[in-house]
């Protein structure tokens, strides 16, 4: 330890007191004694002792520095996507790609080099060049190069960076443009192109477009773009199939050596569930790749939509306004009747009704709708001063309101604590500018089960009056009360300042959404989505329920997962916190059905579902390798392309691009210094040694009888 390192912030009064004290209690005690050897050698250690003490009392610091070397980094980043080996010699270029993936960091690894490994897809995942590179596999569905840059940038900023080596063949189906927007590192990237260059001869299907929902007995549209190189003069066949039966064909004269056609054909759903559309153009001879000429979509058709009942007490701008932002909802009918038109007879199919001004103070009630009212039918109450809530039992809308012949304007305002559903994020900020509702004048009483989505706020008071707000009362029907009229200047306004009608919209569909939905009172709950693509994990999460409902993990969850060909595989729920998770990793492009069970108070739960397994075609396109790309990645970074790799790998070719590489960069490790201050006093052998002092002072004395 170096004295120069001790830092104390004292004056010159404190270091004379702690001194003056030291000699003075060390004089009080040794001074009586006969003056020897010994007795000097005891002040000493005493004197030494009451110093170290008292100096501890002026705060004393330690500066330590400690030094770190971060050595010199190459990162090298494969391309892990199959466009890169497709077509004529796959298995030539897959070997010359793995053996480029092993060669090129054993070559900076002797040179010195921290070598990183990385390759990706749709995204950047690290490897580890001792284990995982020597199994490497080019079998990516998808490719984002700008992904994979970024993901750079943001691992390896600020770090010791001498240079990149990407190996790629340019050509990117998901993401971002490479060359524009993206993050790349401050260091010369070098770029290795691999796949091919040439364009090949090809039919293919590049896109299917089809709704993922429907509704029975409706039609549905689906739209086939084909693309072709080097057929001019022939003629495929195209067959569309629903649920494995020929329903339609067309045939495509190709007229140019590079054609682009689109299809498009109108489809019967005439079956509820899932339902595959298989698309397959015939081959040609000479076709470079075959796989592309066939695709699958999957179609949910549902039995019938939403149906939502509007009913008013005469026409409304508010009336139109609901109306338009249901009907941006696909899923829901709309249907708007007027409360002088009702019959005894029954209303039109509905799953929610609104009432708007309804009842009302000068009308009376339709029967009808008095039925409805008192049903287990979800409805959605709106009204301004001619709205009569007092004939509304508070069991139904949660309110009371005491109301006179006046009115008042009130605006929107907060919505904290709301759990009931996520309102829109930007909701609580449009309140503030959004126009003032006219409402009933008097005071409203709200009773426990009421939920307050946003209450009422006069002028600059803020009160707890409900404005828009949701009741649920003990036999679980659901219902919500808007106490003003003029909504639809809300939408207005909202489309004056934003140019849309989207947070309006949102709020007036999720309330009905919410209104439509049912309390989930199942003990076992499974949560799964219905399609996934081919590179992403197929991922459940399970809830399970005691007999009180409260949530526990003290249950077994299995999952017995099928594939199309009634092969069975079986997996354990893993518990987390309140639930379970199961991660089934990547599976197979197709269909599966699976079963989660668990056994509740002796008897077996189930929940059954369907999985959908989209085959991804991206890296199928007969695209010729974009090397020009990589050269202006590369001379923008102050790096270069260095050369390409097709069917062979060559060590002399490899041993050249990394002596090109070692020519351009410099191999620097940084020491990295880090200073620290720390309490002297907490240094425990600073301790011992006064207690091994203190202990020879004490043992002296004992010999010479002083004790």
């Amino acid at each position: 330890m170096d004295f120069s390192d001790i830092i104390v912030d004292a004056t010159l009064w404190q270091w004379t007191l702690v001194i003056s004290l030291a000699v003075g209690l060390t004089i009080l005690r040794y001074a009586v004694l006969k003056y020897n050897v010994q007795t000097w050698l005891l002040a000493a250690i005493r004197l030494s002792v009451l110093v170290t003490l008292l100096f501890f009392l002026l705060e004393p610091l330690l500066r330590t520095t400690t030094s770190e070397i971060e050595p010199a980094n190459i990162v090298i980043v494969n391309d892990a996507s199959r466009s890169q080996w497709q077509g004529e010699d796959s298995v030539s270029r897959m070997d010359a790609l793995a053996q480029l993936a092993l060669a090129i960091p054993e070559k900076f690894k002797e040179s010195g080099f921290e070598v990183k490994v990385f390759d990706f897809g749709r995204q950047l995942n690290n490897r580890n060049p001792e284990t995982d590179i020597t199994n490497w596999e080019a079998d990516e569905a998808v490719t984002d190069i700008s992904s994979a840059l970024s993901g750079l940038h943001d691992r390896f900023s600020h770090r010791n960076v001498e240079a990149v080596i990407f190996s790629t063949d340019g050509l990117s189906n998901r993401g971002s443009d490479p060359e524009f927007g993206t993050r790349m590192l401050d260091v010369p990237h070098f770029f290795i192109g691999t796949g091919d260059t040439t364009l090949v001869k090809d039919v293919q299907i590049s896109e299917l477009l089809c709704n993922q929902v429907t509704y029975l007995n409706n039609q549905f549209p689906i739209e086939v773009r084909l693309k072709s190189h080097g057929f001019a003069g022939k003629e495929v066949t195209v067959k569309i199939y629903l649920g494995g039966v020929l329903k339609e064909e067309v045939v495509w004269a190709i007229e140019e050596k590079l054609s682009f056609e689109t299809f498009g054909f109108n489809l019967d759903a005439d079956k509820v569930g899932t339902n595959r559309v298989n698309i397959v153009v015939s081959t040609l001879k000479g076709e470079s790749h075959t796989s592309n000429n066939s695709a699958t979509a999957y179609v949910d058709v549902l039995e019938s939509k939403r149906a939502i009942l509007i009913v008013a007490n005469a026409p409304h701008p508010d009336v139109a306004a609901i109306k338009n932002a249901l009907k941006t909802n696909f899923h829901q009918d709309v249907e708007v009747r007027f409360a002088s038109d009702l019959t005894n007879r029954d209303l039109p199919k509905h799953d929610v009704l609104v009432l708007h001004d309804l009842p009302h103070v000068r009308t009376t009630l339709p029967a009808i709708i008095n039925k409805e009212i008192a049903s287990d039918m979800p409805v959605l109450f709106i009204g301004g001063p001619q709205m009569d809530w007092s004939s509304l039992a508070i069991e139904r809308v949660g309110i009371e309101v005491e109301s006179s012949e006046g009115f008042q304007e009130v605006q929107g305002t907060g919505f904290n604590g709301f759990g009931l559903f996520e309102a829109h994020e930007g909701l609580a900020g449009k309140l503030k500018s959004w126009p003032p509702l006219i409402s009933s004048f008097g005071n409203v009483k709200t009773s426990k089960s009421l939920k307050t989505l946003i209450f009422q706020r006069l002028g600059n008071l803020k009160t707890e009056w409900p404005l828009l707000g949701f009741n649920g009362d003990a036999s679980g029907r659901r219902s919500a009360v808007l106490l003003g009229e003029g909504i639809w200047r809300w939408r207005s306004e909202n489309y004056l300042r934003d140019e849309n009608f989207e947070v309006f919209d949102d709020l007036i569909n999720r309330s009905i959404q919410y209104l439509d939905s049912r309390d989930d009172v199942r003990r076992f709950r499974v949560e799964a989505p219905r399609r996934i693509e081919e590179d992403k994990h197929f991922r459940l999460s399970a809830e399970v329920y005691d007999a009180s409902l409260n949530p526990t993990t003290n249950i077994d969850v299995m999952l017995v997962l099928t594939n199309s060909s009634k092969e069975d595989i079986d997996y354990v729920f893993s518990s987390y916190e309140d639930n379970y998770k199961l991660d089934c990793g990547r599976l197979q492009p197709g269909e599966y059905n699976w079963l989660a069970s668990c056994i509740l108070d002796g008897e077996v739960q189930i929940v059954r579902g369907i999985l959908n397994v989209l085959e991804i075609k991206a890296e199928l396109a007969s695209k010729a390798a974009n090397h020009n790309i990589l050269v202006r990645l590369g001379e923008k970074t102050g790096g270069t392309l260095l050369g390409s790799i097709n069917t062979a790998f060559s060590e002399e070719t490899s041993n050249k691009w990394v002596e090109s590489i070692l020519t351009q960069v410099n191999k620097r490790d940084i020491l990295h210094e880090f200073t620290q201050r720390i309490d002297l006093i907490n240094i425990n052998a600073i301790l011992w040694l006064i207690l091994t002092a203190l202990s020879l002072e004490w043992i002296i004395r004992r010999r010479q009888g002083g004790y």
